[in-house]
């Protein structure tokens, strides 16, 4: 696998666009200067809801003897 290829369409498919390269658009300085609204109590309450479902199903794992879930 070509890597350098690989990495392109990797970014091209993040962004929406496979086969256009648009990488200059998302710099470190563009980035820094985006405005970024950050709600922690959401984003806690929904790693709260995630760990207890990975909770249950491991523990439903663990009952039945079933290590592929």
């Amino acid at each position: 696998m070509n890597m350098m290829r690989h990495c392109r369409q990797c970014r091209a498919d993040a962004v929406g666009l496979l086969g256009e390269d648009r990488s200059a658009e998302f710099t470190t300085d563009k980035i820094m200067e985006m405005e970024v609204s950050y709600d922690l109590e959401s984003r806690q309450a929904y790693q709260s809801a995630v760990e207890q479902e990975r909770s249950q199903r491991c523990g439903e794992k663990r009952r039945t003897g079933n290590a592929r879930g």
